[in-house]
């Protein structure tokens, strides 16, 4: 039942009463406006009743693996004061926060991780363009019944002690093309290798990853070296 329903319903009740004390009987206007306060009260009830939770599948089960060992191209340049003085959010945080190389399995036995992170800087041809970023293997295993729509999948980066975006990568000289577009079968898995902007200068790095419309973010944090 809409809001549009619901008001008309009301000024249906509302009427009535009217037209009751026109009559002059006052008894029959209180009897109607209490039907119409019942009827609008089980409206609301049966509007409520009909609105099914959203399923939430949160971590129930995370692996550890601390920071991630990055082949640097910028390993020569000096870190940010700040950079240097973050602490360690994957190994302090009493949330459901996983290491950079961390594992996240949910509920429905979905399986999400990272491994394999490096630095490098975009080519001329790529989107954006000459830009320091970190490239990293996701891969997502499917271990529902169903069959899960790969461009439901939502990765997003932050990085820095301010918690920048990290703008996605896109290059293809570089094996960097985004997240697949496919559909991936059930008790299957699939990797995709991507790509977010990392400053030369920054070492911390946050990885939001949610596998589709229904199921909670799993966030991976800590130190590119």
């Amino acid at each position: 039942m809409n809001a549009g329903t619901i008001d008309n319903d009301a000024e249906r009740g509302g009427g009535t009463g009217t037209a009751a004390v026109h009559t002059g009987t006052a008894t029959r206007s209180t009897l109607f406006a209490a039907a119409a306060v019942l009827t609008l009260g089980a409206a609301l009830t049966a509007c409520g009743d009909g609105d099914k939770p959203r399923p939430a599948v949160t971590v129930t089960k995370t692996v550890t693996a601390g920071d991630a060992p990055a082949d640097s191209e910028a390993s020569d340049s000096e870190p940010s004061p700040e950079s240097e003085s973050e602490p360690d959010e994957a190994a302090e945080s009493k949330d459901d926060t996983l290491g950079l190389t961390g594992t996240a399995v949910y509920e429905n036995k979905n399986e999400v991780s990272l491994s394999s992170f490096s630095r490098g800087v975009s080519g001329p041809y790529a989107s954006p363009e000459r830009t320091p970023y970190v490239k990293f293997t996701l891969k997502l295993k499917n271990g529902t019944d169903k069959v899960i729509d790969m461009s439901a999948l939502s990765v997003l980066c932050q990085y820095g002690h301010e918690a920048k975006d990290g703008e996605q990568i896109f290059d293809s000289e570089n094996g960097l093309d985004g997240p697949p577009q496919t559909h991936l079968r059930p008790g299957r898995s699939i990797t995709a290798t991507l790509g977010c902007e990392l400053p030369k200068s920054q070492k911390h790095l946050q990885i939001e990853v949610t596998p589709d419309f229904e199921t909670e973010a799993a966030i991976f944090s800590g130190k590119v070296k």
